[in-house]
């Protein structure tokens, strides 16, 4: 036989000649045989034995004449070279905080350009980290996940390979998602380094608290270690303490969830951070922010609003309901007091400057009453409302006393 070895590749086929001499007649070749058909079979083809390759290893093939000779050669069969070769994922690791995500990408060195790839992720955790068929990884919860990329490659004259990657995923909690935070109750809390920046306000460090309940007016203490502490309110107002570690705020918010952030302006340390009820009124010439629908007992006082020192007294609110309608309405409470008759007026913010004003609904009703199609100043921002009484036979504004004051927003009229 020649050659007396021959070296294929698994799923190859190869040829081994045998060469017959002397007899009379001349015999043939008669059979091929593999000493282990497992590894590499053969069969003859005319003159010759013809031997595939089947999988790794060593064997021998025996031709055998039909006089009873017998010559054979060895078979060595290598494996398929693999259709993949490395696989590498970027990033290596992705430490996030609740809420954020990131994308893996995986890369891999292929045995050639024809073997195709398909690629599967996993995550140990889904409690913790969520991954996506194209490895997009989220962040649910605090704790530690893995998630294992897994890159298969098939390719004609490879073998199928399978290569595993892992991916450490550590979520931290989101700095910027709110703790609820009961009413009369103080917390403690850290302005540290890590803390929730805000776009608008970047060097300062903001915790955030979420405070749930009917409209009220909100008592907020805060007394820090840090020198200059503030408190960040809903969307829509900052009130600041400069220098001053200790800062004691009253304002208004409306019905239903509000966040309240206590802020330091760049500096660390801890703080001691309580809300409070407070009576529903606006001594001491405070604006309440309405940006929501509310129903309210207030009372004109003598610590109300004045625009002057012998001017009667008011009480004022901010308004302000961009792409929304609003009703606003004024009632006497029966009574208490001396106001005989509710007159409102609206007004640009923080000046004397009024747009529209409302003594009557209708002759003989004592209630005033307002309605906007769009709820902002002509100019389109923020405006004041301005409650005032009437509390003489002749018109004389000025009394204090109880009422009712409603605003109804609703869609644009």
């Amino acid at each position: 036989m020649a050659p007396p070895s021959l070296t294929l590749t698994a799923g190859t086929s190869g040829t081994l000649g045998v060469v017959i001499a002397g007899g009379k007649p001349t015999p043939i070749l008669q059979q091929c045989n593999s000493a282990n058909p497992s590894i590499a079979s053969a069969a003859t083809n005319g003159g010759s034995c013809q031997v595939s390759a089947i999988a790794p290893g060593t064997t021998s093939i025996t031709a055998i004449s039909s006089g009873g000779q017998q010559a054979s050669s060895t078979i060595t069969v290598l494996p398929l070279p693999p259709a993949l070769l490395t696989l590498a994922v970027a990033p290596t690791t992705a430490p996030l905080v609740v809420g954020e995500s990131a994308t893996l990408v995986p890369a891999v060195t292929r045995g050639a350009s024809t073997v195709d790839v398909t690629y599967t992720y996993t995550s140990s955790a889904s409690s913790v980290a969520t991954v996506s068929a194209t490895g997009f990884v989220r962040a649910v919860a605090p704790g530690v996940s893995t998630v294992t990329v897994t890159a298969q490659g098939v390719g004609a004259g490879f073998s199928t390979t399978v290569l595993t990657a892992s991916v450490p995923v550590t979520v931290a909690a989101n700095p910027c998602t709110p703790v609820g935070l009961a009413w009369g109750s103080f917390v403690t809390g850290t302005f540290a380094v890590d803390d929730c920046k805000n776009r608008d306000y970047k060097d300062y460090l903001f915790d955030h608290y979420l405070i749930t309940g009917p409209s009220s007016v909100l008592k907020v203490v805060i007394n820090a270690s840090v020198p200059s502490v503030g408190l960040h309110v809903g969307s829509w107002r900052t009130y600041t303490s400069k220098s001053d570690s200790l800062l004691e705020l009253d304002f208004f918010v409306p019905q239903g969830t509000t966040t309240v952030s206590p802020l330091s302006q760049g500096q660390t340390g801890s703080y001691r951070f309580g809300v409070f009820y407070q009576p529903e009124d606006v001594d001491g010439c405070r604006s309440p922010f309405l940006v929501g629908s509310i129903v309210t007992l207030q009372s004109i006082t003598n610590q109300s609003c004045r625009l002057g020192t012998a001017e009667a007294p008011f009480d004022r609110f901010v308004l302000y309901g961009p792409g929304q309608s609003c009703t606003i309405s004024m009632k006497r409470v029966a009574g208490a007091g001396s106001i005989l008759d509710p007159y409102i007026e609206l007004g640009s913010a923080f000046t004397n400057t009024v747009f529209t004003k409302n003594d009557d609904v209708a002759p003989g009703n004592i209630d005033a009453q307002l309605t906007l199609s769009h709820c902002v100043s002509p100019t389109g921002g923020i405006f004041e409302l301005r409650a005032f009484g009437w509390n003489g036979p002749l018109g004389q504004r000025g009394g204090t006393g109880a009422y009712q004051l409603t605003v109804t927003f609703g869609p644009p009229a």
